[in-house]
């Protein structure tokens, strides 16, 4: 709910930015339909369960959790400040056993 109803120019931009990111979103949906296609494997919620390792930016991290879109994962300080991190499942990652 807007407090004020935005101008004319930004209620353009907000208009153009959507339009842009449907482009984007159609663009990668399409991408993705192809790899599978192709035989490339798309990782996905299925493919993990507590428990599983997944290499995020190089480093193996043990999966404590899996929802839809996500997986958790111990942050690294986690030992120090107690608090987990979540981080979007990588694509392409083999699950722990590499």
């Amino acid at each position: 709910m807007w407090r004020r109803e935005p101008s004319e120019a930004r209620r353009e931009e907000l208009t153009r930015r959507l339009a842009e990111y449907d482009e984007e979103l159609t663009y990668w949906a399409e991408t993705i339909k192809e790899a599978e296609r192709r035989g490339f494997k798309v990782w996905g919620r299925a493919d993990f369960i507590k428990g599983d390792f997944v290499r995020w930016r190089g480093s193996w991290y043990e999966v404590t959790r899996v929802n839809a879109k996500t997986a958790t994962v111990p942050h690294i300080h986690a030992a120090f400040d107690g608090r987990r991190r979540r981080r979007r499942l990588p694509r392409g990652h083999p699950r722990g056993n590499g």
